[in-house]
């Protein structure tokens, strides 16, 4: 994978957006100015490009898992020079159920567990559930996608994630309207603070 980049700073303060280093320090993006999120931040450990694409693409939509010890190998990597969450739990964003029979796994959680393997016993995948069965957000708009996921997600087990902190994780975040929704919603049920981890980080369509 030659066209690999980890993301470093500068950055996004909030919703980790890369910028170029002529962008100099760290600080909002011009979607973080415009917009509030339910989340206090989002980071993720490299951009969605070329090699690293193709092989998300392939494991998500293909089931090709090879490239997932790659995955790991490079968050590892982004570990070295930034700091890693300390949640008290890990939430996958979930699949609707139909979509999970179909396609046999939840990308999320597979994620979940191999980049954070010393946090397995954080993870739950039972408390955040999808209700709705939305449409693939790929080709969507920023304000479409958005539409797509309202009350799509809802707790089975409220209590559980009230007054923790709470890291979200998916594999890529694109305009954010998924990992915002599902942070709305567990704001509504007291958590106490939500934070979002992706795997990778598309630079587009903000």
């Amino acid at each position: 994978m030659q066209d690999v980049r980890l993301i470093h700073e500068p950055i996004c303060t909030v919703c980790g957006r890369p910028f170029d280093k002529a962008y100099g320090e760290n600080h909002l993006c011009g979607s973080c100015l415009r917009r509030g999120w339910y989340f206090k931040r989002a980071r993720a450990v490299v951009r969605y490009q070329g090699s690293i694409a193709e092989a998300v693409r392939s494991f998500k939509y293909n089931g090709r898992m090879h490239g997932i010890t790659t995955f790991a190998a490079l968050t590892q990597e982004y570990f070295l020079h930034q700091p890693r969450p300390q949640p008290d739990l890990i939430l996958p964003v979930p699949l609707h159920p139909r979509r999970l029979r179909r396609r046999g796994f939840n990308q999320a959680l597979l994620l979940g567990r191999r980049l954070f393997p010393q946090d397995r016993d954080k993870i739950d995948p039972h408390i955040l559930e999808r209700q709705t069965p939305t449409l693939p957000q790929t080709g969507l708009s920023a304000s479409e996608r958005r539409r797509n996921v309202r009350n799509a997600f809802r707790l089975r087990h409220p209590a559980k994630i009230r007054n923790k902190k709470i890291l979200l994780v998916d594999d890529v975040f694109t305009t954010g309207a998924t990992v915002n929704e599902c942070a709305r919603v567990l704001l509504k049920n007291k958590a106490d603070e939500i934070e979002v981890f992706t795997f990778a980080r598309a630079v587009v369509g903000l």
